[in-house]
């Protein structure tokens, strides 16, 4: 990286109360909201009323309900995520197609030390919400090498 983009690039770390949020303290009920929302999604209902009740039962800031929410499944939903899933046997001598930029800002979440969820479908996801948003960070290159 460039000397003059590494002191306007942003950081995807943690947040400053990360580290309390998401805690050992906090992991029972955290996991305890994960289950209770994906039962509720896998009954119907919908996300942002059963994230509200769940959050509201576990007293939940937006931060740990953002990762409640992207821990979260409905059944349907990790039985059709999982039926995407390819054996190493099927995928030798055959081209793949990975979703590039959503492995690179994990991994520059990881690198630069924010909390990394492993959810409910098996993978594991971060809370940056980049979305369309997307930027160089400080760990960009590491993460790319």
């Amino acid at each position: 990286m460039k000397e003059d983009q590494s002191s306007t690039s942003r950081k995807r770390g943690q947040h400053p109360s990360d580290s309390k949020l998401f805690s050992k303290k906090w992991q029972p009920a955290l996991r305890s909201a994960e289950q209770d929302l994906s039962l509720l999604l896998s009954r119907g209902y919908g996300s942002n009323a059963s994230l509200e009740l769940v959050g509201n039962r576990y007293r939940l800031n937006k931060r740990q309900r953002l990762a409640v929410l992207r821990m979260s499944a409905s059944e349907e939903e990790v039985q059709r995520r999982q039926s995407k899933e390819c054996l190493d046997v099927d995928l030798r001598e055959q081209p793949i197609a990975i979703d590039g930029f959503n492995l690179l800002v994990l991994l520059e979440s990881a690198l630069s030390g924010a909390f990394v969820f492993r959810c409910r479908d098996g993978l594991y996801r971060d809370i940056s919400s980049v979305h369309g948003s997307y930027k160089r960070e400080v760990k960009t290159e590491e993460a790319i090498l």
